[in-house]
């Protein structure tokens, strides 16, 4: 395994983050090719910002989020940052992940996944709080 955390500046790790109304958030470890896998489909890197701000050495500034409501992902951010450290050999990386009702037992792909039917056993190793 080689997490992401260097890639990332350090306050994101010390500051509570922005929480929906209705919903509980938790910071996980989280497979980047699961990550990618249950997000919109990105064909191809359309905006090069996270490749140029990694390929100058500046950590991101931003954790990758998903939001979901009854196990089916309904927002991410964070798939250009996924592929960046993918193809930099990561295998891990820190999302904010945002749940409201009960925590779910699987996490269903977004609409417009790859795989629309793609699903992954939820949890993954959980960091906070």
């Amino acid at each position: 395994m080689k997490s992401a955390y260097c890639c990332f500046t350090k306050n994101l790790f010390e500051e509570r983050p922005f929480v929906p109304f209705g919903f509980e958030w938790s910071l996980l470890e989280f497979k980047i090719q699961s990550f990618l896998n249950i997000s919109t489909f990105l064909d191809k890197e359309e905006r090069p910002h996270a490749r140029n701000a990694f390929n100058a050495g500046y950590p991101f500034f931003l954790l990758p989020h998903l939001v979901t409501q009854e196990s089916k992902v309904i927002e991410h951010a964070g798939r250009h940052r996924a592929t960046v450290l993918l193809d930099n050999k990561f295998t891990h990386m820190p999302v904010l992940f945002y749940w409201s009702g009960e925590k779910p037992l699987y996490l269903k792909a977004q609409d417009g996944a790859k795989d629309p039917n793609y699903s992954i056993p939820f949890p993954p190793h959980f960091l906070t709080p």
